[in-house]
C-alpha cells in the first residue's frame, strides 16, 4: 500500500507540480490504511480511524483559502 502511494505521489508531482503535491504525502499513512484493509484485510482499529481524521482535517485546512 505504501509503495502505491509513493509511485501516485510521483505522477501527481509531473502531472500538477510539486509546489501543489507537497501537502499531499501526508495521505500517505490514510491510503496504506485504505489498501491494507481491502487488499491484506488488515483490521482497521479506532485510533486508525482517528488518525485518518487528523489527517483528513489537516488537509482540510492546509487547503482553505487565505481568509475564508
Amino acid at each position: 500500500g505504501n509503495a502505491v502511494c509513493y509511485v501516485a505521489w510521483n505522477i501527481a508531482n509531473v502531472q500538477l507540480g510539486i509546489v501543489k503535491c507537497s501537502a499531499y504525502i501526508y495521505m500517505t499513512p490514510f491510503i496504506t490504511l485504505i489498501v491494507g484493509y481491502l487488499v491484506l484485510q488488515e483490521a482497521i482499529s479506532w485510533m486508525a480511524v482517528a488518525g485518518a481524521v487528523c489527517i483528513i482535517a489537516g488537509m482540510i485546512l492546509s487547503n482553505r483559502k487565505q481568509g475564508e
